[in-house]
C-alpha cells in the first residue's frame, strides 16, 4: 500500500501577526513536529524508513504561500516536494487542489500507485506519529478505495486534522475550490463513507493566536 501526503502550509497568519509554522517548538519549530507527526507516522504504519535528512522517494506534498523561501529548507529535510500557491487568500481548498494535483503527478513520476492521500495542516504540534499511524492502520483495514478516516479529538470527540482520503476520493479533491477544502465531502458525498478514530487526548488544536501559542507551550511543557 502507498500513502501520499499533502501538507497544506500557505496559511496567511493573520491573528498569529508572524508564521506561526516558523515558531520555536520543542528542538525545531511547530512545522518540524508537524512533518515529523506526518512522515513518521504513515512510515510507522506501512513499515518503511523514517529520518530526518534521509533520501526519500515517497510523494509527499507541501503547498506553500507567500512565505515559500522561508519553508522549504525545512520541508525538504523531510521528503516533502514543495509547490506554491500564489493566492492563499483564495481560501485552504485551492491550496488542497493544488496539493492533491501535484501529490498524484509526483506519484506518477515515481512509478507508485497511490492507494489514500493523508490531508494535514500545518499548525497542530501537538499532533504525534501515533494518531497518524492509527489512521493508516484503520484505513488499511477498510480495504476500500471509498474509505476516509478522520480522528475525534477529547472529550469532546470533535473531528479534526489530518485526514485519509481513499483513491476514490482523489479526482474530487483537484476540483475543491473555497475555503471549506475537504470538508465539503466529509458532509455531503463522502458522509457514509467516513470512519472516525477516537483519540482521547486533545491533539488536533491548531495553533492560531499567541494566546494560543502559549497555551499550548504549557501543556507540553507539563508532559
Amino acid at each position: 500500500m502507498a500513502i501520499g501526503i499533502v501538507l497544506l502550509t500557505a496559511g496567511e497568519s493573520k491573528r498569529m501577526g508572524k508564521n506561526k509554522q516558523l515558531l520555536p517548538w520543542l528542538e525545531g519549530s511547530i512545522l518540524d513536529s508537524v512533518c515529523d507527526a506526518l512522515t513518521g507516522g504513515v512510515c510507522q504504519a506501512l513499515g518503511c524508513t523514517h529520518g530526518v535528512g534521509e533520501a526519500y522517494e515517497h510523494p509527499y506534498v507541501a503547498v506553500t504561500g507567500l512565505t515559500h523561501d522561508e519553508l522549504v529548507p525545512i520541508l525538504s529535510q523531510y521528503g516533502f516536494t514543495s509547490v506554491q500557491n500564489p493566492e492563499p487568500s483564495r481560501g485552504q481548498g485551492v491550496s488542497l487542489q493544488i496539493g492533491v494535483n501535484a501529490v498524484c503527478e509526483l506519484a506518477n513520476s515515481l512509478n507508485v500507485h497511490l492507494d489514500g492521500i493523508v490531508c494535514s495542516v500545518g499548525d497542530q504540534p501537538l499532533l504525534s506519529a501515533g494518531v497518524v499511524s492509527k489512521l493508516v492502520t484503520q484505513f488499511q483495514a477498510q480495504h476500500s478505495e471509498q474509505a476516509i478516516v478522520c480522528p475525534r479529538y477529547g472529550e469532546s470527540q470533535q473531528p479534526g486534522n489530518p485526514v485519509l482520503f481513499g483513491a476514490h476520493w482523489f479526482n474530487e479533491l483537484k476540483q475543491i475550490d473555497g475555503d471549506k477544502g475537504g470538508r465539503r465531502i466529509l458532509k455531503e458525498t463522502g458522509k457514509p463513507y467516513v470512519t472516525y478514530v477516537s483519540i482521547q487526548e486533545d491533539m488536533g488544536v491548531d495553533v492560531d493566536t499567541p494566546d494560543d501559542y502559549q497555551r499550548l507551550l504549557e501543556i507540553e511543557r507539563s508532559k
